[in-house]
């Protein structure tokens, strides 16, 4: 048994895919959308000119949301460190997601899309809404 408990307490633990985690509360149209991609593993590639898509909820499907920023796909791909934030504006009222596709073992100074990483994957925030801002206040 105590054989056991060692060679558990000395394999290798699995490391957990990176995770992006979004706005615990509604927020207001127009406010600062701010995200969390963490990351156990070292290093994680994202895309160095658009590293966050938005897709909206219509209906029971997910679409994207057009990006804000033109992105011609020639940024090349950039490491995070174990724990990356980025801030973006609130794409309208509605119920909302984050996505950031995610790579590993890539070739640095590649475009993401051709840094031939050894694995890649998609992290999704839980949805959040995205409510109209209240009335200003009158005098």
């Amino acid at each position: 048994m105590l054989l056991l408990a060692a060679a558990l307490l000395l394999a290798p633990r699995a490391h957990a895919e990176p995770r992006l985690t979004g706005p615990a509360a509604p927020l207001a149209a127009g406010a600062a959308l701010t995200l969390t991609l963490t990351a156990d593993r070292k290093p994680v590639f994202v895309d160095g000119c658009a590293a966050v898509d938005l897709e909206r909820r219509e209906g029971e499907r997910w679409v994207p949301v057009e990006p804000t920023i033109a992105c011609d796909g020639s940024a090349v791909a950039r490491a995070i460190p174990k724990e990356q934030t980025f801030s973006l504006a609130t794409p309208g009222v509605g119920e909302f997601r984050a996505v950031v596709a995610w790579g590993l073992g890539c070739v640095e100074g590649r475009p993401f899309a051709l840094a031939a990483c050894a694995a890649l994957g998609v992290a999704r925030t839980v949805s959040f809404q995205v409510v109209a801002p209240p009335p200003p206040a009158q005098r």
